[in-house]
């Protein structure tokens, strides 16, 4: 880089420390790429970076944005000789790229100067304007395009930080008070004080992600009277020299139906639900920009959705809480607002489901709540004893059983509902009926780590049992037989096994363990006299021929 690279070059944080990744390309950042040939001749200071611009023309500033390197061989300055009227030309030309707010001039070595102007070197001291001399070794296109892999780099950790900002936002929702959290979330996010102002603009909440001024109140007042008198304003700036806010209003009615559709309710003023208020130290980014707006859209959907949401769930409890559930069974009052609040085709049959979090899942109840009626399709989702009971009208199958598991919930599924129920008692009933299904298999469900559906299991009762529970009762009652040398205990548990199996018939159990007959009479005394029981009793030969279906004859 050369042996004048300025202090505040070695000083400057990299960009990947920055708070805000895609705002550290500056000119320092620049100089620390580039990586040798090019010598800082003046000291300028450091200065964002927008665009690099090679240009020889007399006076480029009309094709110049903000902040950019100017990149120059001189040949602009050839037609005049050496003297007083070159260097006044070298001068006026400084003087404009600092009126452009130009961060920095590079000048070229070659074709047609060896080093850089004095001429040149002094005017930029005089105007503070960071000058380089670049190698001919350095050509400009290196230089574009080292700045433009850095522009890209930078853009692609901009989209990155605004996604994981709104997934950040959206998680907000997850919980209670989801306006709250979401501006709890959005104001370090963007390093903005952030207020939510309720219709009549007293503070609902204020969140500090900076600590710059709140904005004066007479202004502010002014400026939600003007957004609540042009419907179409969606921004109104007020800024005071050193902080920028920006004034988002919050509107309560959604968009009409057709861009055409004009009814009296569309014509008059819209109350709004609030106003968003943003201070910041500096004018927003392109990402400040986008993340706010990703804000305001989550706002506005909350906020309208409390106020014209489905009622449908919080009827129906209301209903049931005051126990008049039954008042008039002929209006199918209830039924309505059961169908309402499931969703779903009302010829769909009805599931009780009870969700559990796995060992290793998401503990948080309200996240939970949220991920089950997502994953369900139901207003119908209550925690219950530290599980969540739900009823929906969803197939269970296994994808959905599945999405459970990866959003770290077990689930117990009762066999279906008739969707042809009439009334709401023969509804209730089966509806509690099929909770207790699902709570009996709940057990199961958490012994064995999967979820399960009522539907999919036998009718025995071995198949309803919890599966680690039944191993348990199964060895402690074989413990005896568990406990010999390995041959002796698969012998003996084979033999057993054919004994029950043929009802304790001796030719027909021998034939099975391909033993003798009189083999089998040996064994099978041995093994009740091992067991402490009388194997003439059918209650005994029941419970053992139960334990056996879960243990193998290696006795696991």
């Amino acid at each position: 880089m050369g042996q004048n690279a300025p202090d505040w070059l070695d000083r400057a944080p990299v960009a990947e420390d920055a708070e805000v990744p895609w705002e550290g390309l500056t000119v320092a950042r620049f100089l620390r790429e580039i990586r040798g040939g090019v010598r800082v001749v003046v000291e300028g200071g450091d200065a964002p970076l927008h665009w690099v611009e090679p240009s020889d023309l007399a006076d480029p500033t009309a094709y110049l944005i903000p902040h950019e390197l100017v990149l120059t061989t001189g040949a602009q300055w050839l037609d005049v000789p050496a003297g007083p009227q070159r260097d006044r030309r070298i001068d006026d030309y400084v003087a404009a790229l600092v009126g452009a707010r130009a961060s920095a001039l590079g000048f070229g070595t070659e074709p047609y100067f060896q080093n850089v102007p004095a001429a040149l070197s002094a005017a930029c001291r005089r105007h503070g304007l960071s000058l380089w001399q670049i190698d001919v070794s350095v050509p400009f296109a290196h230089l574009g395009i080292t700045f433009a892999k850095l522009l890209r780099s930078d853009t692609a950790r901009m989209m990155k930080y605004v996604a994981e900002a709104n997934r950040a936002l959206l998680r907000a929702l997850d919980r209670d008070r989801p306006e709250t959290r979401l501006i709890e979330e959005l104001a370090p996010r963007i390093g903005a004080a952030v207020q939510l102002l309720d219709p009549n603009g007293r503070l609902r909440h204020v969140a500090r992600g900076s600590s710059v001024d709140l904005p004066d109140e007479d202004a502010l007042h002014a400026v939600r009277h003007k957004l609540a008198s042009h419907r179409s304003a969606r921004l109104e700036v007020l800024s005071d020299g050193e902080v920028t806010h920006l004034v988002y209003p919050l509107r309560a009615r959604q968009p009409t139906a057709s861009p055409g559709q004009k009814d009296a309710a569309s014509q008059r003023p819209d109350p709004g639900t609030g106003t968003l208020v943003l201070s910041l130290a500096e004018p927003p980014s392109v990402a400040v920009r986008s993340i706010a707006g990703t804000a305001l859209s989550l706002l506005e959907v909350i906020l309208h959705q409390r106020l014209v949401g489905s009622f449908a769930a919080t009827q129906l409890a209301t209903l049931l809480v005051l126990g008049i559930t039954g008042q008039d069974p002929e209006s199918g009052r209830t039924d309505e607002l059961l169908d309402a609040a499931v969703g779903g085709n009302p010829r769909q049959p009805l599931h009780v489901v009870l969700a559990a979090g796995q060992e290793d899942g998401d503990t948080d109840p309200d996240h939970q709540v949220v991920l089950c009626r997502s994953l369900f399709d139901t207003r119908l989702v209550a925690r219950l004893d530290g599980q969540l009971a739900v009823v929906t009208r969803q197939p269970v199958d296994d994808p959905l059983m599945l999405r459970a598991r990866e959003a770290g919930m077990l689930v117990a599924v009762s066999r279906a509902l008739d969707p042809s129920a009439a009334g709401w008692r023969q509804r209730g009933a089966e509806l509690h009926e099929a909770y207790l299904q699902a709570a009996g298999l709940l057990r199961r469900v958490l012994d064995e780590q999967r979820s399960l559906r009522a539907a999919d299991l036998g009718s025995t009762f071995a198949d309803l049992l919890p599966l680690n529970a039944a191993r348990q009762l199964a060895h402690d009652l074989l413990a005896p037989l568990l406990e010999l040398p390995a041959a002796r205990r698969e012998l003996y548990l084979r033999v057993l096994r054919s004994w029950l199996e043929a009802n304790g018939q001796w030719d027909a159990s021998a034939a099975a363990a391909q033993l003798h007959r009189n083999s089998m009479r040996r064994h099978i005394s041995a093994i009740a006299e091992l067991l402490g029981v009388d194997l003439s009793e059918a209650a005994v030969r029941q419970e053992l021929y139960l334990a056996l279906r879960f243990i193998s004859n290696t006795g696991t």
